[in-house]
C-alpha cells in the first residue's frame, strides 16, 4: 500500500495509523503517510475540481484550432505558417499542461500524485522545447 500523494510505501504494521479520506462522490478510500500529504491531496482535489472544465475546453479547443489551421494552411499552401502553427501549438499545449498537470488515476496510484505532477511538468517543458526545435528545423 502506498501514500496516494507522495507514493511512499506504507508498512503493514501501521495500516491502522493511516489516514483515510473519502469524498462523497468517490468510491474508494485513499491512504496517506501523514497529515501534510492529506492536506496537499485535498488541495489538489479542489484544484482539479475547479479547473477540470477549463482544462478540457483548453485541450479540445487547442486541438480543434490546430487541425482547422493546418487544413487552411495546406489548402492555401502557406508553408511558413505551418511552422508557426506547430511552434504556437506546442508552446500553448505545454503551458496548459504546466498549469494543469493532471495525470491518470493509474499513474497517480503507481508513483503518487506529487511525482506525477513533476513528470507531467518535465514532459511539458520537453514538448515546448521540441516544438520550437522541430518548428525551426522543418
Amino acid at each position: 500500500m502506498k501514500c496516494i500523494w507522495c507514493g511512499k510505501r506504507l508498512d503493514n504494521d501501521g495500516i491502522e495509523k493511516n489516514i483515510y479520506y473519502r469524498e462523497l462522490n468517490m468510491d474508494e478510500s485513499f491512504h496517506f503517510c501523514c497529515e501534510n500529504c492529506k492536506k496537499d491531496f485535498i488541495r489538489y482535489l479542489n484544484d482539479v475540481e475547479k479547473n477540470k472544465n477549463k482544462f478540457l475546453i483548453g485541450l479540445f479547443g487547442l486541438v480543434f484550432i490546430y487541425v482547422v489551421l493546418n487544413i487552411i494552411v495546406s489548402i492555401l499552401k502557406f508553408e511558413i505558417l505551418s511552422k508557426g502553427i506547430l511552434i504556437a501549438f506546442g508552446c500553448l499545449f505545454g503551458i496548459l499542461l504546466i498549469r494543469c498537470p493532471y495525470g491518470t488515476p493509474e499513474t497517480n496510484k503507481w508513483i503518487g500524485i506529487k511525482n506525477t505532477i513533476k513528470v507531467i511538468r518535465v514532459m511539458s517543458i520537453f514538448i515546448i522545447l521540441s516544438s520550437i526545435i522541430f518548428g525551426l528545423i522543418m
